[in-house]
């Protein structure tokens, strides 16, 4: 059974299409990798839903995960916080972006 690694990766108030594109980088490293990539890019949820359905759903997501990818900038986000803090509650292996730019070809 592969293991699922959730990509934490903050979105509001910055470029989406940007950060789609960085967080679809990450998950193919981690598929590569043999890992089932978990992403709240692909959450279910309708883009303009409120912030507070998204975030339902990512937790949802990220509950079923086994590792968490904390991409750059996850400190200034208030949902990668709280993921965060979910994910270390939860004694998930964590990966942080921060000065490892190898984890993507």
């Amino acid at each position: 059974m592969k293991k699922k690694i959730y990509i934490s990766i903050p979105i509001s108030h910055l470029n989406y299409d940007e950060q789609k594109e960085h967080a679809e980088k990450v998950g193919r490293f981690f598929e590569e990798e043999g890992y089932e990539v978990l992403s709240p890019f692909n959450n279910g949820v309708a883009l303009e839903e409120h912030d507070s359905v998204h975030m339902r759903a990512d937790f949802k997501m990220l509950l079923k995960a086994d590792a968490i990818f904390l991409c750059k900038g996850w400190e200034d986000s208030r949902g990668c916080r709280d993921e965060f803090t979910i994910a270390a509650d939860c004694h998930m292996e964590m990966f942080y972006e921060s000065g490892h730019a190898e984890y993507y070809r």
